[in-house]
């Protein structure tokens, strides 16, 4: 797959849990929060809540938080 360009909304953005693709016009016009963690890191594990906190009182059509996991497998990462 080729790169994404700058400004590019059809490109690519990832794998939503359901197993849709998510594409980054989806994410056009909204303040995007992405946040890369890990079940073993004490600084996540003290973090996450706040992400979470914040999802919960700002979230909405405005805003998207995005997480993604460094863990080794699935089970791992729930």
């Amino acid at each position: 797959m080729p790169a994404a360009r700058v400004g590019d909304s059809t490109a690519h953005g990832g794998t939503k849990p359901d197993g849709r693709t998510l594409k980054a016009s989806e994410l056009q016009g909204r303040t995007v929060v992405v946040e890369y963690w890990a079940s073993w890191c004490p600084f996540c594990m003290k973090q996450n809540p706040f992400i979470e906190k914040l999802h919960r009182q700002a979230g909405g059509d405005n805003l998207r938080v995005l997480t993604f996991t460094i863990d080794k497998t699935e089970q791992a990462a729930s």
